[in-house]
């Protein structure tokens, strides 16, 4: 549910049961891609724990960044009005 959510409703004029609908339906059509998102955030996670919770500040910002540009490319959002 929130794979995409979180990035819609920052961006968009949207409500949460919309923007969870719309993240639910992406990761149905896009399985296999959306489970290899899983394991590397996953992966990059433990290791930012591995090194003392140091690793978070690189890899936190890197991740949400990657984040917001999976969901530019997923889900099209010029569709909903732009958050105002």
């Amino acid at each position: 549910m929130s794979v995409f959510s979180l990035p819609m409703v920052a961006e968009r004029d949207v409500d949460m049961v919309t923007a969870c609908v719309s993240s639910a339906n992406a990761v149905l059509r896009n399985k296999p891609v959306m489970l290899l998102w899983a394991a590397l955030l996953a992966a990059i996670t433990l290791l930012a724990f591995a090194t003392a919770f140091l690793g978070l500040a690189v890899a936190m910002p890197w991740l949400a960044y990657a984040t917001w540009h999976a969901y530019r490319d997923t889900l099209e959002p010029e569709e909903w009005p732009p958050l105002e």
